[in-house]
């Protein structure tokens, strides 16, 4: 962990992917707070309105803010940031998604 932040993965994650819908439910009930990372947190709109302090370990992946969900049953979506000069934000469907290592959970702290 730095700069206020926590990349979480469960262990078996960076050796196989999991499906979208199905790492939503295991984070639910085992790592809630994966949930409270949004858009409104002081970390992530301070990236999103100054770019350059973006952590460049974050760069080359797609961290998740599991707390921006939105959508019913196979049409839910999960905001992702994705790092191109800036940082932009942008949904992500949990219907055929399968999450590897390099997805992992942003937790704000």
């Amino acid at each position: 962990m730095t700069g206020g932040y926590e990349l979480f993965l469960f262990p078996w994650q960076g050796s196989m992917t999991i499906g979208g819908h199905a790492l939503e439910a295991l984070l639910r009930k085992e790592k809630p707070e994966a949930f409270k990372t949004t858009l409104e947190s002081s970390l992530v709109r301070g990236w999103i309105d100054h770019p350059e302090t973006y952590p460049k370990e974050l760069r080359a992946i797609y961290p998740v803010l599991w707390g921006m969900t939105r959508g019913r049953g196979d049409d839910r979506e999960v905001k992702r940031l994705v790092f191109h000069r800036r940082v932009r934000v942008l949904w992500f469907p949990l219907r055929n998604v399968f999450f590897p290592g390099d997805s992992p959970a942003l937790l704000a702290k």
